[in-house]
């Protein structure tokens, strides 16, 4: 993945969490869909259902690029 490429793939309301590999979503029976820090589970300091857009984050870890398969066309 081209460097600039996560920037170009980051939800602009949600922040941070749109490219961060700590980051779930949780979609409600109503469709709402809830961004969730999995991170809180084991550190109190962070919010389960963060503010959005989260544009600071000590915890934010950036989505490892997938490695495509050379062998796969």
């Amino acid at each position: 993945m081209k460097r600039g490429e996560l920037e170009e793939q980051r939800d602009p309301k949600v922040g941070l969490c749109s490219i961060c590999d700590r980051a779930s979503t949780l979609v409600s029976a109503k469709g709402v869909t809830y961004w969730c820090c999995d991170r809180s589970n084991s550190d109190a300091a962070f919010r389960r259902y963060p503010t959005l857009p989260v544009e600071d984050c000590l915890g934010f870890e950036r989505t490892s690029p997938k490695l495509e398969n050379p062998t796969a066309r």
